[in-house]
């Protein structure tokens, strides 16, 4: 049994993050987080980050450069989105999410703060600020920082000067907030570039020319990565994007046999894979969304009516096909049918393996959660009262 100071820390952070995905989720612009971070000094100013955005790839890039840093004995923060499981799974200081004291602590300071400026900062802003005091106090040698979305306008870009910054890749994204066209929508990408800094920029980008402009302007550093004559898979890409900007950082990866190792570990969820004694169980599943049991059982039968199995490959356009060709070839041989959907459904799926990411003991027994579409967003649309949010 818990005791009554352990009760009353657990019901804390119960509250706050009751209250924090209550916030406005997405509004893009910098002056509410500016503002913020002044009255707190900066925080993002005080140690040397690297700056990653990207429509693909950002996070793998950034898991990557950070356990590489770790390994060389730097203390290295690393703050990322969307998560999974745990809110805290965010915010890291090497490869540990930030206590459930830490956070309350530093979400509270944020909303002192808020309430005396009358200044009303998002859900990603707040979060953000939360990483960069994290790892002011854990004083961190790096803080590897994954942009939200964009760049440009993204709560990330109070940092005055990265020390490196690396985009990715460059493909449609958030079209309704970045542009239409793939132009506009690597002006935002590149929106993160500074004055003086360092660049690293993927195969997919060296083709928009802006970007050389930008950094030319800037009197910054640029590194291209070359695309891969033979082709590649997209963590190989990845993995030789984090190297060139660890170059760029003075950690030579070719010259050190665990680093080669190291940077190949790819992020949770990204191809991962699993023993079959942890997918055994798995066939006597079946997951749906809530007040979807009909649609599912409508589903079902008429998986089981038409279609003809085989070797065929379907495009996009043709998905009904597909779900009835693929259910009725796995009824067939007695296999394994695998659905690749949205980052967002893990939280239910990966319990089942009993895989329960940045969670602790407390957290995993809770009940309750925002489902796929909310947590993409940073919140939930029922009240507080409806669910016990300690499980994120």
């Amino acid at each position: 049994m818990a005791s009554g100071k352990g009760e009353s820390a657990t019901q804390r952070y119960a509250e706050c993050l009751a209250k924090l995905y209550q916030t406005h989720s997405l509004k893009l612009g910098l002056e509410r987080t500016k503002q913020l971070s002044e009255c707190f000094d900066n925080p993002g100013d005080t140690y040397q980050t690297v700056h990653v955005a990207g429509t693909n790839g950002k996070g793998s890039v950034s898991y990557k450069i950070s356990m590489c840093l770790k390994v060389r004995s730097y203390t290295v923060g690393l703050f990322t989105s969307p998560h999974v499981l745990s809110i805290r799974e965010r915010i890291k200081v090497n490869d540990e999410c930030i206590s459930e004291e830490d956070f309350v602590h530093l979400v509270e300071e944020i909303w002192r703060k808020s309430e005396q400026l009358d200044v009303k900062p998002t859900f990603f802003e707040i979060v953000t600020l939360v990483a960069y005091l994290f790892f002011k106090s854990k004083k961190v040698d790096y803080a590897v920082v994954e942009t939200g979305i964009g760049g440009r306008l993204d709560a990330t870009n109070i940092l005055k000067k990265p020390e490196l910054v690396v985009i990715t890749s460059i493909g449609y994204d958030h079209q309704e907030l970045l542009g239409t066209q793939l132009n506009s929508i690597c002006d935002e990408k590149m929106g993160i570039i500074k004055e003086g800094t360092h660049v690293v920029i993927g195969p997919s980008v060296s083709i928009y020319k802006n970007i050389f402009k930008r950094a030319k302007d800037l009197n910054c550093v640029l590194k291209v990565v070359p695309p891969e004559p033979r082709g590649e898979s997209f963590d190989e890409e990845n993995t030789r994007i984090a190297t060139e900007a660890l170059k760029m950082l003075k950690v030579d990866v070719s010259l050190d046999p665990i680093l080669k190792s190291v940077i190949c570990v790819k992020p949770p969820l990204r191809m991962q894979y699993l023993a079959i004694e942890q997918i055994q169980h798995v066939k006597k599943k079946i997951f749906a969304s809530s007040g979807a049991g009909e649609k599912v059982a409508s589903w079902l039968e008429g998986a089981g009516k038409g279609g003809s199995p085989g070797g065929n490959l379907y495009t996009r356009g043709t998905i009904p096909l597909i779900v009835k060709n693929a259910f009725l070839e796995s009824c067939k041989d007695n296999s394994i049918l695998l659905f690749c959907g949205t980052f967002f459904m893990f939280d239910e799926v990966l319990p089942v393996f009993d895989i329960h990411s940045g969670r602790t003991r407390r957290e995993q027994t809770r009940p309750g959660k925002p489902n796929a579409r909310d947590r993409a967003s940073g919140r939930d649309r029922s009240r507080a009262a409806h669910y016990s949010p300690v499980n994120f």
